[in-house]
């Protein structure tokens, strides 16, 4: 909303003919321990997404701009686990919806219902199909 939006409006003039796509990050799990598994891998990739100069301005909009430059810092010693470890709850939430198939649903209608066309779920974990098949039912009904 606030950087890429703009940043295609000003680029096309319009976004007539065009339907923004999301990859949402996406904490999904049927167990405790599976969605415990299913967060580490997503503050992870948020790390490594977050340590690109590219992404440093998106950080930036939320007052992080500091992280960006730790992280950056600890990509270029292949700090991997500490890179995770550096993104706190507020980073996850912000970045990231959490819960069962319902909330998550839920969660992507309200962040990015009026924002984008279409969403795709992107866990970088093993995720049970059932899991992504109910979030799908659900933003579909």
């Amino acid at each position: 909303a606030e950087r890429t939006r703009p940043a295609l409006l000003a680029a096309r003039g319009s976004l007539d003919g065009f339907t923004l796509c999301l990859p949402a990050l996406v904490v999904l799990g049927d167990d405790e321990a599976a969605r415990a598994r299913a967060e580490q891998a997503i503050r992870g990739q948020i790390a490594f997404y977050a340590s690109t100069p590219s992404y440093r301005a998106v950080l930036e909009t939320h007052g992080w701009g500091e992280l960006a430059d730790r992280l950056a810092g600890l990509a270029r010693r292949q700090a991997w686990t500490e890179m995770a470890a550096a993104i706190g709850d507020d980073v996850l939430d912000t970045f990231a919806v959490s819960g069962d198939p319902a909330t998550v649903a839920a969660r992507l209608r309200e962040r990015f219902g009026e924002l984008v066309g279409r969403i795709s779920l992107y866990t970088p974990y093993p995720v049970d199909p059932a899991l992504v098949a109910g979030v799908a039912g659900a933003l579909r009904g």
